[in-house]
Parts: C-alpha cells; sequence; structure tokens
C-alpha cells in the first residue's frame, strides 16, 4: 500500500488514478464512507480530500492509505491521548510502524494492545517446544555427569547418589520465560490503565497457558534477551514477533503515537482530536483547587447523570455542556471544549443556552490556539443580559507550547473566573 503524509484539518490532492476503481467508479472503503473522517470533492484531474480532525492511518482502498499527523507536537498528543481517558480504536484492522520514545511517563498502550493480541493467538496456536537440559541428583542411572558425581559425592564416599543429566521436550524454555514475564507485566500495567483494561482478561488466559514455564527474575532474564530469538526456529514468525514485542516490554521501551517510516509494527488508531482535546481539558480541570466552598469537581455534561431539562417545564430536550465546574454551592461555570479552527456563532447560542439552563453566571468556549492567531489566553466577549446577565468567555489553549504551562493557565484563568 503506498501511504501518503497529510495532516489533520487540511486538504489534500489524491491523483484519480489512485481513488478510481476500474469500472470508472470511485473506489474508496464502504466502511470509511459515512464515518466524518473526510470529504471528498472531485475536480477534473484529481479528488481533493478535506480531512478532519483525527490523527492515524487511514486506507482509503487496497492500494493507497494517509498517514495523518497532527499540527503540533507529537509529545503533546501523546500526553492529550493518555490524560483523555478516550479509548483508542482501531476501526479498521490496521498496523503501521511506531518509533520509541523518550516520555517522562511510560505510555506503553500501542504495544501492550498488539501484544495482547499476538500472545493469544500465539498460545492458541501452540507454544513452542524445544529439549531442555535437565540435572538431578539421585541413584545412579544412566546419563551421569561423571565429573560433576565425582566432585560432589564420590569423592565424599557417598557410592549410592549420582548427578544424572538427561534431556526433556517441552514448553519450559527461554523464548516462553520471555513472554511470561513480560505478559505478567503487561497485566499489571493493564490493570491500572483504561486504556488497557480490555487486555485484562486474554493476559490472564494467556497466563494460564504458560503456567507450566518457569518464572524467570529480571535480571537473569534481562542477560539471556540478546539470545531468546537465535534459539526460535525462522519458520515460527508469529514467535519472532511476540518476542520482538515482549522484549520492548520487558524493557520498558515507550513507543510514540506519531506516525513513523520504521519500527515496531503495531495496532494502528485512529484518534478523534474532537474527542482527545474535549477529554484533555476536562482532565486539566479535574485538579482545580479549593475555592473556599469544598472540593471543586468538572463534572461531564454529556452523562445523563449530569444533564438537566433545556425546558424548565417539560423534559423533551436536555442540556449537554462538555464541562460542569462545580462545588458546594452547585454549578458556577459551564463550558464547552471545541477542536476548530475558529469560533461560530453557533458555539456562543449553544453556551449562553446551556449557562441558562444551569443557572450560572459565566461560560466558557475553550479551543486550540490558531499559530496564526494573536488571540491567547482567556478573552472576555461580553455579558448578556442585565442584572443577572451570563458573562461570555473564550479560553485559545497553546498545544504547540509546553502543555504543563498552558494547563497551570487553564486552571488559572478558571480560578479567576470563580
Amino acid at each position: 500500500m503506498r501511504i501518503i503524509k497529510a495532516q489533520e484539518r487540511s486538504s489534500i490532492a489524491i491523483p484519480l488514478s489512485d481513488l478510481m476503481g476500474e469500472d470508472g467508479q470511485l473506489n474508496l472503503r464502504a466502511d470509511l464512507i459515512g464515518r466524518g473522517l473526510v470529504e471528498v470533492k472531485q475536480s477534473k484531474f484529481d479528488l481533493r480530500l478535506q480531512i478532519n480532525g483525527l490523527v492515524g492511518r487511514l486506507p482509503l482502498n487496497s492500494r493507497v492509505g494517509l498517514d495523518i499527523g497532527p499540527k503540533f507536537p507529537v509529545s503533546n498528543l501523546n500526553r492529550m491521548v493518555y490524560a483523555s481517558n478516550q479509548q483508542l480504536e482501531n476501526p479498521f484492522g490496521t498496523e503501521r510502524p511506531y518509533e520509541d520514545a523518550v516520555s517522562e511517563d511510560y505510555l506503553p498502550v500501542p504495544l501492550v494492545r498488539t501484544f495482547t493480541a499476538v500472545l493469544k493467538s500465539l498460545v492458541t496456536g501452540g507454544l513452542l517446544k524445544r529439549y531442555q537440559r535437565q540435572q538431578v541428583d539421585g541413584p545412579p542411572k544412566s546419563r551421569v555427569d561423571f565429573n560433576k558425581t565425582q566432585q560432589k559425592y564420590w569423592s565424599k564416599l557417598k557410592p549410592t547418589m549420582a548427578v544424572v543429566e538427561y534431556y526433556e521436550f517441552g514448553h519450559d524454555n527461554l523464548p516462553n520465560q520471555c513472554l511470561r514475564f513480560a505478559a505478567e507485566k503487561a497485566l499489571a500495567i493493564s490493570r491500572g490503565n483504561p486504556h488497557l483494561s480490555g487486555c485484562i482478561g486474554d493476559l490472564a488466559t494467556s497466563l494460564r497457558q504458560l503456567s507450566r514455564v518457569s518464572r524467570r527474575d529480571a535480571y537473569t532474564l534481562r542477560r539471556d534477551l540478546v539470545a531468546v530469538r537465535e534459539v526460535v526456529p525462522a519458520w515460527r514468525s508469529d514467535y519472532h514477533r511476540a518476542l520482538q514485542q515482549a522484549i520492548k516490554i520487558i524493557g520498558a521501551v515507550n513507543v510514540s503515537l506519531n506516525t513513523a517510516e520504521k519500527g515496531l509494527a503495531l495496532e494502528s488508531f485512529i484518534i478523534s482530536l474532537d474527542d482527545v482535546f474535549e477529554g484533555y481539558v476536562r482532565s486539566v480541570l479535574g485538579e482545580l483547587p479549593d475555592f473556599g466552598f469544598g472540593r471543586v469537581a468538572t463534572l461531564d455534561g454529556n452523562k445523563k447523570r449530569h444533564q438537566l431539562p433545556f425546558f424548565v417545564d417539560n423534559n423533551k430536550y436536555k442540556i449537554k455542556p462538555d464541562l460542569i465546574v462545580k462545588d458546594s454551592r452547585g454549578a458556577f461555570i459551564i463550558g464547552d471544549a471545541k477542536y476548530k479552527k475558529k469560533p461560530s456563532e453557533e458555539d456562543r447560542y449553544q453556551i449562553v443556552s446551556h449557562a441558562l439552563a444551569y443557572g450560572v453566571k459565566k461560560a466558557i468556549l475553550i479551543y486550540p490556539k490558531s499559530p496564526s492567531s494573536q488571540q491567547s489566553g482567556l478573552v472576555r466577549l461580553g455579558k448578556i443580559g442585565q442584572e443577572s446577565g451570563i458573562e461570555v468567555f473564550e479560553f485559545y489553549y497553546d498545544l504547540s507550547n509546553d502543555m504543563k504551562v498552558s494547563d497551570q493557565q487553564l486552571r488559572l484563568a478558571i480560578q479567576n473566573l470563580a
């Protein structure tokens, strides 16, 4: 498949020859249509694809695909994705290369998810068996190691004891010990990570299949990892792939969500920046300080239990703001987070109606800062109504900046509004 580099929220021209079938009909994956990922516009010589707010590898058909990257640093994308707790989806069942990354946090979601699936398939198909040398002490039998027996027993006048060595054909070998160690580590990681909760059952099942394999200590296992793939037959490509991933997990290697030319082939995710930005803003505002009226909470108004009726005299429609900031007094700020190039009048009308329904005096719209825009941080738009009016604000979050700085600026802006 030919891969074309692209950026989110951009337009790209694709030659008609890449997207037209032999019958002259548009040849796009059927499961791509209607997802809101791209929009197609046709001209005389090419098709122009308008890419919406998404990142990842997007297969257009069997011949061509897009590697869509963010317009801001990928290190910030990694931080946003994992902090937002949004589920990572692979709707097209594709893989792509990942490059190793350096990060403050261990963020191995693509690695663990792919390893879980590969290991499940491997143990179902059959674990590798090898002849392993065994050594026991007991009465003399065939295959006596005379040198060790002489040193240990016969020189001490114990003629009825010997050191006996033999070979046993079984699963307890270095490759399987490596897989067991990596699976145990992956399971421990999955139990504390909402992105990996779906891996827990499969990893536990695989570990039951590996229960007869010896558990190695970390030091001696890491010492032997250099040679682990050399003892696996070349035709066991499933083992070579699983071990490649297992070694990364054992070594606590990070992988970046950035597109890469080469690297470890792992599950490919389509990341909705609309959902990730909203979830990330909510996580940032989940760490607000106490303003003197008890614990401050930032709730998700998209969840049914936090919604209020739009009208005061019936429950036909519900209000669903992205952000409900409240303390012991109740809600005091309503907000929406929008991953878009610029604000719209519809956004402002919507947030005002949300604020009216919740009875708050302040409403805020949060957008990513455009590189070409001079607006940054908190901007006051104005007040609607008279005595009990609603003040409306916008906040422009700089995704190209150090996100810890931007996070603190957003928290401080909400604190000042409170």
